[in-house]
Formats: C-alpha cells, structure tokens, sequence
C-alpha cells in the first residue's frame, strides 16, 4: 500500500488530471517542456496569471491538495475552433476515431502549465478520444482513445511490431523517436503493449520524464505520452556519492530510522529528480515542476509488528547535498 506522500510524488508528474473515467490511463499525461509566461493568459474571473500578490499568482505558486487543481482560462469563439479542427487533424494522423465536440484551455496548477484539453466524440455523442496540449508551445503532450471496437483485440503484434508501431505514431505526433532502444511489456492494466523510452540527459536517466505509447493488439494507438520536464541548470561541482550518504544518514538519524531492524542503504545512484514535500511538509504538494541532478538514494527496513519492508528512496541535491524529496512505499 502506498502512502499518500508516495501517490502524490508518484502519480504528480502525470499531467494534466484526468476526469474520472480515464483514471485507467493517467499515466499518458504528461510534464511539457514550457512553462506559463507571466501576465499572456487571463484565469477565468481572475487577473492575469502574474507573479505579483493579488493578481493571481497564487494560481502558479504550487499545489496543495484540496485546493483546484485546474482554473479555467478564457477562450475565444475561433480559437476554440482553430484547436478543435487540430485535434481532428492530428487524431487522424493517430488513427484515433471521433469528431471535436469540445476544446477548452485550463492552467493546471500542479504543473503550473496551461493545457488546452481537445475532447472526440462519435456520431451518437459518446466519447472517443481525448488530446492534450501544451498551450504555450501547442505541441501534443498526450492523448488517448476511448472508443473500443472488436478489432482492437485481434492478436496481430509481437513486441517488436509493437515497437515499430509505437514509433510511427510517436513521429506522427511530432516527437523524434529516441534512437535508445525502448522498454517493451505487456500492460495488463491497459490491455495493450508499453512501449517506453526513458529520458536521458547528460547520460544520466530522468526516471519521470520519456516517451511511451500503449499499442493494441491489432497495432492501432491506445494512448499516447512525451514528457519532458524542465531542467535546473546541473551544478558546476557535483558532490560524492559519499556527501549524499552523509546526508541520508543524518536524516536516518533524525527520524528514528536507525534503531528500526534490518536498516539497508544501498549505492547512491545519480538521476534526474523532482524536488517535493517529502522531505519539507511545508512545500506545494505537487512536486516542482523542474528536475534537478540529484543522487537518489534507496533504503529499507522492517518497521515493528511488519513482515514485509518499508521502502523509502530520498533525493540528495547533486550540487549543495541537501535532501530535497523522496517517496515511500508501505
């Protein structure tokens, strides 16, 4: 069972939030590489998104749970019409089905993006499939087919079919395929191959960010998703992994962690992270949407009465050594 520290850290850099009944298939949203410029886009009944109290920067300054997580933005008639006949156009060239019903542009605090939400439907009104867009940048962050037809499930694709297909309708989408080769498995959630290719920058992996396509049987696009988090300048001296144990084990030391049994810390491992609450309870609960070289470190241990461990992984600021997050799993 996972912590809700755990889901908030885990599940926040899939964006934007789906409604409910996509929740199946969260993971196709995704982090954009653009960020909101001060004062272009006006929230619905507020002042420009600014960075100056009282005219609505609360909207940008980060997310707390219980609070909206999207603000409507407004949209005029013909843009609105502009996006809509786009989304037509690109869900062809993704051979996902359906007619625009709806466009509608939101600044998504808990990424602190505006996101413009294209909705598909078919000739009787249901849903087909959704697209998402980054509005600044007006690239393709996601999308996702709702339609189910028999033919889907007709068996026509190995893994390496799959791979090939998830290529084409990563190109289709406008994303270069990474020439890496991907992570391939079977999704059972999704019914569908996941296709994943894991970012990499510097050499150094981003663990949250990458592109991934889930592919049904018979070859036709079930969802779709590039994330490409901003980046914090990489620190002009890197601290070692050693510097990162010594703050891992202060914070061991402070929670009480080392008098719990079997206490295992393992090997530093240096990646792109997000800085969140974990670590302060006091910060956003939406992790910050910027990644920064961090060595992330892996511990567990068997908390009294349990029979299974207690994982934690923490991230330690590759430059100044400061913890700035992690997750849990129970």
């Amino acid at each position: 069972m996972r912590s809700p520290r755990t889901r908030r850290a885990a599940t926040a850099a899939f964006r934007p939030v789906l409604p409910a009944r996509l929740r199946l298939v969260a993971a196709v949203a995704a982090l954009a590489t653009l960020s909101v410029g001060a004062g272009v886009l006006r929230a619905a009944g507020d002042g420009p998104v600014g960075a100056t109290p009282g005219d609505g920067s609360a909207a940008v300054a980060g997310w707390r749970a219980g609070e909206a997580a999207q603000l409507p933005l407004e949209l005029d008639r013909a843009t609105a019409q502009t996006l809509a006949a786009g989304g037509v156009a690109e869900a062809r060239r993704l051979g996902l089905p359906g007619v625009a019903a709806a466009a509608t542009r939101a600044l998504d605090r808990t990424i602190r993006l505006a996101i413009d939400t294209i909705e598909l439907r078919d000739p009787d009104g249901h849903a087909a499939a959704v697209l998402y867009r980054d509005a600044a940048s007006g690239r393709l962050r996601s999308a996702v087919r709702l339609a189910w037809t028999p033919d889907l499930d007709t068996p026509r694709l190995d893994a390496a079919a799959a791979t090939r297909a998830a290529g084409r309708f990563l190109a289709a989408a406008g994303w270069a395929v990474p020439g890496t080769a991907p992570l391939v498995s079977w999704d059972d959630g999704m019914d569908a191959w996941r296709v994943r290719w894991p970012r990499r920058i510097a050499g150094v992996e981003a663990p949250s960010n990458g592109s991934v396509a889930w592919i049904h049987r018979a070859g036709q696009l079930k969802a779709l998703a590039v994330t490409e988090s901003p980046l914090a300048a990489a620190p002009a001296q890197r601290i070692a992994p050693e510097a990162a144990l010594a703050s891992v084990h202060g914070y061991v030391t402070r929670m009480g962690l080392d008098r719990m049994a079997g206490l295992a810390i393992e090997t530093p491992v240096l990646r792109w992270a997000e800085a969140n609450d974990f670590i302060d309870p006091g910060l956003p609960d939406a992790p910050v949407p910027e990644l920064r070289l961090a060595w992330v470190v892996h511990l567990s241990y068997l908390p009294p009465g349990w029979t299974e461990r207690h994982e934690v992984e923490l991230a330690v600021d590759a430059g100044s050594g400061a913890l700035i997050g992690g997750t849990e799993t129970a």
